[in-house]
């Protein structure tokens, strides 16, 4: 599931809202990261969800009104033009030229699958970074001297992947 927690008196936190399993969404039974985002001045959750051998891809919560989150889309692996989506883990959420974008580890696919996230109710895909070799499971994003890279950690080894051309990127 997911749960929100307010956290404005750290010495007694509370939970402001919880979302389980077939309560809005029966996909949240497995749940695997959360990343949260800044689009068009509303605040996004997003949570990947599944495991290598059923359902896999996230959801889009919108978390404006922590006490009543309200699910925005679902992406699922193999429906909508997303094709690499299986054993989704990581989201690593970057603001690229104005535009934000979802940096999705797909670790059975073994790709990082990138979307377009400036419409979270109709999220497009912009790209996919492809022949990894390995299952990837942490992507972090940076600039570096005006160009764009997504770090790409997997089990033996980390790929740096230049992206400043989404649907063409470079090893």
């Amino acid at each position: 599931g997911l749960q929100i927690i307010d956290i404005s008196d750290p010495v007694n936190p509370t939970v402001a809202s919880s979302l389980f399993h077939n309560s809005p969404n029966s996909i949240l039974e497995k749940p695997n990261e959360v990343s949260t985002a800044l689009i068009n001045g509303k605040t996004y959750a997003l949570v990947s969800y599944g495991d290598y051998f059923s359902d896999n891809g996230f959801s889009i919560f919108n978390i404006s009104d922590p006490s009543n989150p309200v699910q925005t889309s679902t992406i699922k692996d193999g429906h909508g033009g997303f094709d690499k989506l299986a054993g989704t883990l990581e989201i690593e959420i970057a603001n690229l030229d104005g535009v934000t974008y979802g940096f999705v580890a797909g670790g059975s696919d073994r790709v990082v699958e990138i979307i377009n996230l400036t419409d979270p109710a109709d999220p497009t895909s912009a790209g996919t970074i492809e022949n990894l070799g390995s299952f990837p499971y942490e992507v972090e994003v940076q600039t570096i001297n005006n160009s764009n890279y997504v770090f790409i950690a997997s089990a033996n080894k980390v790929e740096i992947v230049n992206i400043d051309n989404l649907s063409n990127p470079s090893l």
